[in-house]
């Protein structure tokens, strides 16, 4: 029997809090910002506008503002994001899209329902 942190703990107990690894601490991070995050989340959801509501233009024109550009666009999920991209760049059926073996589904998704050929480089030996 070993000690940690001043009672009896078995071998198998002492190798599992040693696997244990602290990743990401959410109550944590809700705790710094709980108060601000509630006054923005609050209006909107009471105001059931969460397409094309003035708050989203509003996020939308906030971030515009942040990175440096004209316009941003909210989506709903990753995939749409990166479609939009493809498409607002013209990329379609007949184009094609090299992208990263190591990724997401929604990469494979957002080419797919665009047409375009898909490619992955691979490595050879």
């Amino acid at each position: 029997m070993g000690k940690l942190k001043g009672g009896e703990v078995s071998v198998a107990e002492l190798a599992e809090k040693e696997r244990t690894v602290a990743f990401l601490d959410l109550k944590a991070q809700l705790a710094q910002i709980r108060d601000e995050m509630l006054s923005a989340v609050v209006p909107v959801l009471e105001g059931q506008q969460f397409i094309m509501g003035s708050e989203v233009a509003a996020l939308e024109s906030e971030i515009a503002d942040f990175v440096g550009c004209k316009f941003a666009l909210g989506c709903a999920s990753g995939s749409d994001a990166l479609l939009l991209a493809l498409m607002a760049h013209g990329i379609g059926s007949g184009d094609g899209v090299v992208t990263t073996p190591f990724t997401f589904v929604a990469t494979f998704d957002s080419t797919n329902l665009s047409r375009t050929h898909r490619t992955a480089p691979t490595s050879r030996s």
